[in-house]
């Protein structure tokens, strides 16, 4: 990693709206470039606009071996940010890589490549001022931290997102086609940035680097399964203002 900046004051530009049980931060919607930049284009949702660009442009040095094997990991993530002097606490139910993972084809050609930067990456962590918790984090806990400071990024099984407010056909079509297949289709890892809740209607509000600019949202148990899926560790990151 490259030194870190102090730019914190400039980290997140967004706007904050409340309607009765609504809350939702306002962030730029960022597409992702590829199929593997998911967790880049969050990154770069949550920090001001001249940081974004700084990480757009700098991404063979801030993160050299992610951008050669198209690869982040949650751990690498809390590195990028932490690079800008973002405070954040991440939660996962396991140190590291976890084993029971090999099984996954998502992972079966990621784990031999990633593994001993991963690893090493969790047993430094602490010396680099990154706060981890080992466990689930339950929603009500979520929701709280966002309305008191800041969005998240949460890894899901993207086969598990079930947005209900996109107007997209090509996306309620894939969604219809998701819930057909949910059964034979396997784990897929990806990216979300959250950044809302409704608490009366049971709602998650969301930005998808994979779709177009559009707010998105889930129930709580469709975000639940999505994020618990095995596979995912549930592994979320808090970010702080």
């Amino acid at each position: 990693m490259t030194e870190k900046t102090e730019h914190s004051e400039d980290f997140i530009v967004c706007s904050q709206e409340t309607q009765s049980d609504a809350f939702i931060i306002e962030l730029p919607h960022i597409e992702q470039a590829g199929n593997w930049d998911c967790g880049l284009a969050c990154i770069q949702m949550v920090l001001s606009k001249n940081l974004a660009l700084q990480l757009l442009q700098n991404l063979s040095t801030i993160c050299p071996e992610e951008y050669q094997n198209r690869s982040t990991w949650t751990i690498d993530l809390c590195y990028i940010l932490n690079h800008f002097s973002v405070k954040i606490k991440y939660y996962t139910k396991t140190l590291g890589v976890n084993p029971n993972f090999s099984q996954e084809k998502f992972y079966d050609s990621y784990i031999p490549k990633d593994e001993a930067r991963v690893n090493q990456r969790f047993a430094a962590a602490a010396s680099k001022g990154i706060s981890i918790e080992t466990g689930s984090l339950e929603i009500t806990d979520l929701i709280h931290h966002i309305k008191q400071n800041g969005v998240a990024i949460a890894l899901i099984d993207v086969n598990q997102l079930e947005c209900v407010s996109c107007k997209s056909l090509v996306k309620e079509l894939g969604n219809f086609m998701r819930t057909l297949l949910k059964p034979q289709l396997p784990f897929s890892g990806h990216y979300i940035v959250i950044c809302g809740f409704d608490t009366k209607k049971k709602l998650i509000y969301y930005r998808d680097p994979a779709v177009r600019s559009e707010l998105c949202c889930l129930t709580f148990s469709s975000f639940e399964k999505a994020r618990q899926a095995h596979g995912t560790d549930e592994d979320i990151i808090l970010i702080h203002r």
